[in-house]
């Protein structure tokens, strides 16, 4: 009304009937345990969390509602309350029910065994049973999820609706060499120019049309940390909607020596074909230079034509440049180097710099970059 004002009742005032009332309608289980470990008072919450009537468990000792795995300090812990004054805890204690189940209870204790209208622990206990499942539960998970990313053989990223990388598994490192934890990447600048497009198509299918995502990998070139490309198998899930999630989750396989594979099988093919067809023999030896080439990066492919004497009459080569195509057609054919290069074994030089047999072409090869055969 108008005009009133709140009153502010304290404690001392309140009836026992009224605190009784109190008590009654509280949720946690207030519960009053004498010197000797015996409830002398419990309130009515006490059936809705462990199912006891207050009357079945006022004059017993709290031990005896204890779980089998009793506390081993219980003793020690509640010597040390009774000593001192004043509130203690949160204590856990595993209680059990009327019907055997055993609850987790947190409670807080405030000695007022010197108090003469109350003597003995008045404690107020919460039920965590559920909370701590819970916590566990998600602990659980959190740890069979690292252990399944840290150890998998597949990378694990999660994107957002723009691209942006918001997490890498450890995997990462091991397959493209970056660090998980290290620089965030939009992950169409790892993307091959090539593939580019593709991978933008699929990101728009992953944002507007998310249950066509997780149907079909796609198969992208991602470039790792040295500058190479990995042929890289894609599957997503669009999880952008849940709340714990937030982000698109892509599944990646390395499938560059697959790849790699599947490629040099057809253009072996290939060029079988070829020869079965009658193809100048020059060009079938370009291309199967240039197949080595692609299989071997940062090589350079070259194969020489003897006649009846040893003598070299034509070197075909596709990354071979024409000064050292030169030199080598016109270096002597009962040389070290000659003879070497003429055996019907294969000839290994790992270090034309201080191989002797290489003194006269060593600086050649050192000017266009060389420095094996």
């Amino acid at each position: 009304m108008p005009g009133e004002t709140l009153g502010v009742v304290s404690p001392s005032e309140l009836t026992l009937d009224r605190r009784y009332s109190l008590i009654d309608h509280v949720s946690e289980i207030v519960s009053v345990i004498d010197a000797d470990g015996v409830f002398t008072f419990v309130s009515p919450s006490v059936t809705t969390h462990l199912g006891w009537h207050p009357d079945e468990v006022v004059g017993r000792p709290v031990v005896e509602f204890l779980s089998e795995e009793r506390h081993p300090d219980f003793d020690e812990v509640f010597a040390a309350v009774c000593a001192a004054p004043g509130t203690h805890g949160p204590f856990g204690l595993n209680l059990v029910t009327r019907s055997g189940e055993v609850r987790l209870l947190e409670s807080l204790v405030t000695n007022r065994l010197d108090d003469p209208s109350v003597r003995g622990l008045i404690t107020v206990a919460r039920d965590e049973t559920e909370r701590v499942a819970a916590n566990e539960a998600r602990r659980r998970a959190e740890a069979r999820f690292r252990a399944l990313v840290q150890f998998s053989s597949d990378v694990v990223l999660l994107v957002d609706a723009q691209g942006l990388i918001t997490y890498a598994s450890p995997s990462v490192e091991r397959i493209l060499g970056y660090e998980s934890h290290g620089q965030s990447f939009n992950i169409f600048d790892l993307i091959h120019p090539e593939d580019l497009e593709r991978a933008r198509k699929n990101m728009e299918v992953a944002v507007e049309q998310p249950e066509l995502l997780s149907m079909v990998p796609a198969e992208l070139r991602v470039r790792a940390a040295d500058g190479s490309y990995r042929s890289v198998e894609v599957l997503g899930n669009n999880l952008l909607d849940d709340p714990d999630v937030g982000a698109i989750v892509f599944n990646g396989r390395d499938v560059t020596d697959r790849r790699l594979a599947e490629d040099l099988v057809t253009e072996q093919a290939s060029i079988l074909e070829a020869i079965a067809r009658g193809e100048a023999l020059e060009r079938t030896l370009g291309r199967i230079l240039a197949l080595l080439e692609a299989r071997i990066p940062g090589t350079a492919a070259s194969v020489a034509q003897l006649d009846a004497r040893g003598e070299l009459l034509h070197m075909e080569g596709t990354s071979i440049p024409p000064s050292l195509t030169r030199a080598f057609n016109q270096y002597p054919a009962h040389s070290d180097l000659g003879e070497s290069v003429r055996v019907e074994m294969p000839a290994i030089f790992v270090d034309v710099a201080h191989d002797p047999r290489w003194e006269e072409l060593a600086p050649l090869m050192a000017d266009e970059g060389f420095g094996a055969c």
